[in-house]
């Protein structure tokens, strides 16, 4: 896939409604693309075409931990049924930090937040995406200025794959492997108003992903019975739905850096997986579907 124009490569500080939010590890989109009609075929034979509204393609932020408050409130409101549009502006920098492009977007709401893939072996960075949907967006040309974080702001965290902790109620957790990528989805719904050319944005509906875990077959007693019980006996009403949080950690594996917590969680699939490389021990995949979740930074 070719790679979106976007805003100068680089590192990317972003701004939230005037003020510094954090810096990004990555930044695209934003581009405004029109849409093409077709108009009925005429008495040439020929389909004609010409252009209606004009949207503006997601921004795409991904960014480690040690955002500021601005950004994680604006993930958390959106889990909360409450999402809120944001004017903001990721400034593309070069290597002594001085500004070479700002691309500014207004009246942006969160479509989709996506946390990596989890696993206990990796030695990875691990990076939170948030894709944005923006009523509108505008590029322009950087000051040259130096872009400095002010005094006040929280200090880049590292954040590795590996570094993550697990709690269901009733179910021991201790051993999970690895967490499957877990995407969580606002749907936007783009309405036209009156002779504008740009779309209006709403919320809609809140897509949450399954929560996938892998835990070696010998240690799974937990979720054998969980499956049994909810699955195969149907003790599955609103009240056997259990709780849960998922954590990441610090280097420390103390100091918590983000945590979701899950409401209304029911197991569904349990399936046998061998080890597959010789020697390696065969695990368990559960899946576990959400009903809730909030999002809390540190």
């Amino acid at each position: 896939m070719a790679r979106e124009r976007g805003v100068a490569a680089g590192r990317f500080a972003l701004e939230l409604d005037g003020a510094f939010a954090g810096w990004l590890t990555s930044a695209s989109g934003g581009e405004a693309e029109g849409e093409v009609v077709q108009e009925p075929l005429g008495a040439d034979s020929v389909v004609r075409k010409h252009l209606g509204g004009v949207h503006y393609t997601d921004l795409e932020l991904t960014a480690g931990a040690g955002m500021e408050k601005a950004f994680s409130d604006w993930i958390a409101a959106t889990l909360a049924h409450t999402g809120t549009r944001k004017d903001g502006t990721v400034i593309s920098v070069d290597a002594t930090l001085k500004e070479v492009a700002r691309r500014t977007f207004f009246n942006a709401l969160v479509r989709e937040i996506q946390l990596p893939g989890l696993d206990a072996g990796a030695k990875d960075a691990a990076t939170l995406m948030v894709r944005v949907a923006p009523e509108d967006a505008r590029t322009t040309k950087g000051s040259g200025a130096k872009v400095a974080a002010p005094s006040s702001a929280k200090v880049q965290k590292k954040w590795l794959l590996s570094n993550f902790r697990l709690q269901i109620d009733g179910v021991d957790c201790k051993n999970v492997r690895r967490i499957e990528a877990l995407t969580i989805k606002q749907n936007v719904v783009d309405s036209s108003i009156g002779e504008r050319r740009d779309f209006l944005q709403e919320e809609s509906q809140l897509e949450l992903g399954d929560l996938i875990v892998t835990v070696p077959e010998s240690k799974a007693a937990d979720f054998v019975a969980w499956h049994d019980d909810f699955v195969i006996k149907g003790n599955n009403g609103s009240s056997a739905e259990k709780s849960g949080k998922l954590e990441l950690l610090a280097p420390d594996l103390k100091s918590v850096l983000l945590t979701l917590d899950f409401g209304g969680l029911g197991i569904f699939k349990l399936e046998r997986r061998d080890g597959g490389a010789e020697g390696a021990l065969p695990t368990l995949r559960a899946a576990i579907y959400c009903e809730e979740v909030t999002f809390t930074a540190a």
